[in-house]
């Protein structure tokens, strides 16, 4: 009789069934645990997280009066008490988000003229921020008629073909007479140092607003901090309105569950867990197989009296 030199196919068999059944620890995490798992992608603009939300980031991923929105895959947008900025970039280590008016981009001439205004339960304006007055419609017959202390400040506006004149200010609105002939002002934010270029004819009108200005947000990141640090994701409760960190298993309300702590308090109506699931996928998998797994089995045991018999 001849030594085996292959290991028997019962055994082959059985380790290739056991590969087959496993199911993927993955597959049971929490679909809002998967789903904030995406950060915010748009352009340049990436890896936005919480407390942001918007294209592949639902609602629950972010807090009210965050979302974002992508335009043409490249400008990201946000809208804060109904007008729209453009987000020019976002630093989250210190809750900044840079943005610029959306009307006055490339354009010093909007249609509308609305001051700037915040939400300020979200958002307070940064200690770089300075603000800018516009004047519009100044009725003056002529340019050179104009005090020469305000003729480097003028820019002009084409209304329906006809031109009209403005000024911008800098700085604490000076009592020139000039200004009173003016319908309208409006006071746009932009960072103190582009105020300080625009002051000695270091940049343009146009590039001072295009550099927008700079908002701190207000919700905080410490409680998110937390929560991902635990292995979670941050997100929101809209039926209680408060932080959510969305975990494998299940959302609880600040960190995701240690075993052997008291960290990671769950709410309600949190749904199957994670291990159902698993043990769930398994048995699912398992019955599934087992009608060819006894055929795979006699097969083999086949073949295997089948090459005893060849070696004696």
């Amino acid at each position: 009789m001849h030594p085996k030199l292959f290991p028997s196919p019962l055994l082959f068999i059985l380790i290739i069934f056991l590969v087959l059944v496993h199911v993927p620890i993955s597959l049971c995490d929490d679909e809002r645990y998967v789903n904030c798992s995406q950060p915010f992608v748009c352009g340049s603009l990436g890896n936005i997280i919480y407390p942001f939300w918007g294209r592949d980031r639902p609602e629950f991923c972010g807090h009210p009066g965050f979302e974002l929105d992508c335009q043409d895959d490249n400008v990201t947008e946000i809208e804060i008490m109904s007008e729209k900025y453009r987000v020019l970039g976002i630093t989250p280590d210190s809750q900044i988000l840079k943005v610029a008016r959306d009307d006055f981009w490339n354009n010093i001439c909007p249609s509308r003229l609305v001051n700037t205004t915040l939400n300020f339960t979200f958002f307070n304006y940064a200690s770089t921020v300075h603000n800018l007055t516009l004047y519009y419609n100044c009725t003056l017959n002529n340019i050179p008629s104009v005090p020469s202390s305000m003729q480097s400040r003028a820019f002009n506006c084409s209304v329906n073909k006809i031109t009209q004149y403005g000024f911008y200010v800098t700085g604490t609105t000076p009592a020139d007479a000039i200004l009173w002939k003016c319908g309208d002002n409006v006071i746009v934010p932009v960072l103190q140092t582009a105020a300080n270029a625009l002051e000695t004819n270091g940049t343009t009108l146009g590039a001072t607003l295009d550099g927008g200005f700079e908002l701190q947000w207000t919700v905080g990141s410490a409680t998110c901090n937390q929560c991902l640090g635990s292995g979670g994701q941050c997100g929101y409760n809209s039926s209680t309105g408060q932080f959510s960190c969305f975990c494998r298993d299940q959302p609880y309300s600040k960190t995701c569950f240690t075993p052997g702590t008291n960290s990671g308090e769950t709410y309600s109506n949190a749904g199957t867990t994670r291990e159902a699931c698993k043990y769930a996928g398994i048995a699912g998998a398992g019955a599934g197989a087992r009608a060819d797994l006894g055929k795979w089995v006699w097969a083999a045991a086949v073949l295997d009296r089948a090459r005893e018999d060849t070696r004696q």
